[in-house]
């Protein structure tokens, strides 16, 4: 589920005191019963994958055809035609729009919450895919939850990350907000900025024990060897290798005096904590963990603007 971290999102998330900075296909029919049309299975098409007419699925080269058990169904009309890709990855319309303006769709579909009172949710079907908006119910009690909140309750406020590309799609990040901030990933398809799907994520572990293993791991005065501690993620710790000098977990050359560790800033998939060290001149030491795996997997040293090791 997690991103790798890069030193521009976790500055986006102490800019912002949480934010979060860690899907098929030309211009959509004006009516989608145009493409509702049944097509003959050719090939050994995989039931649930999408192909291009003449690929595995007898149909009209510009349109995408869903794989059923009993045939296929015509799901797009491509307006930029459509793109073949190999197996396993599904075949594609054409992207036609920036991610920027998949961002601009995701923002527009969350913005209109009305007031936090509990009273219901909202969806915009038009802005959803045809196959994505019969399966979701509008209005939505508060009780009975909503897929897009991926929630039972109206969050208090959104924050949305910056879109990253996956093949013709994008994924626009974005984070709910309750007492605990519930990262969400919409999928939108490039073609006609219909959103084709989210995932909900709540990661394994918390902040509070993020924090908690920073604190045993550092000590009284820091950690020792890093190429040994289960706590670092692996490819990190294979870019550690190569630093000379320094102990880069406490980005300084000798152990501190003492040292203490802030509270964590939850991201979502992340939690990013500031260790400071007494020296002769203080040092901080920010640090990214993911909270799936409770695993550092950023370190940057102060100056922050400088840099400092990722594992991406």
């Amino acid at each position: 589920m997690s991103t790798s971290p890069t030193l521009l999102r976790l500055a986006t998330i102490l800019a912002t005191a949480a934010g979060l900075l860690a899907v098929a296909c030309g211009a959509a029919p004006e009516d989608d019963a145009q493409v509702g049309d049944d097509a003959n299975v050719t090939g050994a098409c995989t039931p649930g994958g999408l192909y291009c007419g003449g690929q595995g699925i007898a149909g009209d080269a510009n349109k995408l055809y869903r794989c059923d058990l009993d045939g296929a169904t015509a799901v797009e009309t491509c307006g930029g035609g459509c793109k073949t890709n190999p197996a396993p990855k599904r075949d594609a319309c054409k992207a036609q729009h920036t991610l920027a303006e998949a961002e601009a769709r995701v923002r527009a579909f969350y913005a209109p919450a009305p007031a936090n009172d509990g009273s219901k949710a909202w969806a915009d079907a038009s802005a959803m895919t045809p196959e994505l908006a019969a399966g979701d119910e509008r209005p939505v009690a508060d009780r009975g939850g909503a897929d897009f909140l991926c929630a039972q309750n109206i969050p208090e406020s959104f924050t949305f990350g910056k879109a990253v590309e996956d093949g013709e799609d994008a994924l626009v990040p974005v984070i709910a907000r309750f007492d605990r901030p519930a990262p969400i990933t919409v999928r939108v398809r490039r073609s006609d900025l219909k959103i084709a799907g989210w995932t909900c994520g709540q990661p394994k572990h918390t902040a509070i024990e993020a924090r908690t293993m920073i604190r045993t791991m550092y000590g009284k005065t820091g950690p020792g060897s890093f190429q040994a501690s289960p706590q670092i993620e692996a490819s990190l710790k294979r870019k550690l290798e190569d630093v000379s000098g320094v102990n880069p977990l406490l980005c300084a050359q000798a152990f501190p005096l003492a040292l203490s560790v802030d509270p964590a800033i939850d991201a979502g998939d992340l939690a990013v904590l500031t260790v400071r060290e007494k020296f002769d001149k203080p040092v901080r030491v920010m640090l990214a963990v993911d909270l799936d795996a409770l695993q550092i997997t950023g370190i940057a040293c102060e100056p922050f603007s400088k840099g400092g090791f990722w594992s991406e």
